[in-house]
């Protein structure tokens, strides 16, 4: 009898030969498994795409929200840096702690426009020690970086002291001097707020 039951639990082929259960199959993921593959899949693939593709890509990381963020968080160390600078957007819209200190841990980047964006999503998380990251960023050789970075600081602060990103290097440095008077003057109410 007892062999009988036994050779009722083993499934076979339709040559007789035994075939794994699904629980025992190697390939069998979890949900969060498959889930955390197709992230890494879509992670993958961003360093490929462009435009509307990686527009794509990024508002189905921003919508599967705490499922991401193990598989971005895996990926951040070894990601070629514009990969590296697009995980760390995608962070600062993911929000939380965990998210903060990933971006936090990106702020010496070896890449300068990854450096940015985990500025500029701090920013965006509210975190407001970043303002002279920023200012310094004002100042970059990078045209595009001098734009973003009063952009940002200019919606999160509503200041703006005439700087001007595609002026001359004078230009700019009267500007961004006007910003660190100003920072000097405001942070510590800024981040801890009014005593």
């Amino acid at each position: 009898v007892s062999l009988l039951l036994l050779s009722g639990c083993v499934t076979t082929d339709r040559h007789g030969n035994p075939i794994a259960e699904e629980s025992e199959r190697p390939e069998k993921l979890s949900r969060l498994g498959r889930a955390h593959a197709q992230v890494e899949a879509r992670i993958d693939k961003m360093k490929y795409e462009h435009g509307k593709a990686l527009l794509r890509t990024m508002q189905e990381l921003i919508g599967l929200k705490e499922l991401a963020f193990e598989p971005i968080a895996k990926a951040l160390p070894t990601a070629d840096s514009r990969t590296r600078a697009n995980l760390v957007y995608l962070l600062g819209f993911m929000g939380g702690n965990a998210a903060h200190q990933l971006i936090v841990s990106r702020l010496k980047d070896e890449s300068e426009v990854v450096r940015y964006e985990a500025a500029a999503a701090l920013m965006t998380l509210g975190d407001l020690s970043v303002v002279p990251v920023l200012i310094t960023f004002m100042d970059s050789g990078n045209r595009r970086l001098r734009f973003k970075a009063h952009q940002v600081l200019r919606s999160n602060t509503r200041q703006d002291f005439g700087y001007d990103f595609n002026a001359a290097s004078e230009g700019r440095s009267r500007a961004i001097s006007h910003w660190r008077t100003w920072w000097d003057g405001q942070r510590g109410e800024l981040i801890y707020g009014k005593g």
